[in-house]
């Protein structure tokens, strides 16, 4: 079972909560997605980038690999190597065997991207907490 969130997932919550953020621009709001990234990190133990966020901190300096060497759409399945194995790791069983997982996908390639980002939000939200460190037979 996922770890509870105190995050009530309804879309009149996400509105109201969520105003303040309105005011950021795109930049900003993925800014604001890294920072609190690294203040969840930092809170479960894991590495403490929170003094470390300018040009020549360690969060840049250990992103710059990443950056480096993955494009935008290496990336994109680095976000899916990921959540496969958190899904895996939380029992899931999920297959690497790719036409299994065109299988698995019929119905939901049929969606539209912005329906499949609200499937998103949804799914984050109920995912609930992430564990604190070590992570290990959770």
């Amino acid at each position: 079972m996922s770890r509870p969130t105190t995050t009530v997932c309804d879309t009149d919550n996400y509105v109201t909560a969520g105003a303040c953020f309105k005011a950021m621009t795109s930049h900003q709001r993925q800014a604001l997605m890294v920072y609190l990234k690294v203040a969840e990190l930092a809170a479960l133990g894991g590495t403490n980038y929170l003094a470390e966020m300018g040009n020549s901190g360690s969060l840049a300096t250990a992103a710059r690999n990443v950056r480096g060497k993955l494009n935008p759409f290496q990336r994109e399945i680095a976000r899916l190597v990921i959540q496969q194995d958190a899904s895996n790791s939380a029992g899931a069983a999920t297959s690497t065997d790719i036409n299994a997982l065109e299988t698995a996908i019929s119905c939901l390639k049929d969606f539209d991207r912005n329906t499949l980002d609200a499937m998103d939000v949804l799914l984050t939200c109920q995912l609930g907490r992430h564990a604190a460190y070590p992570q290990t037979d959770l």
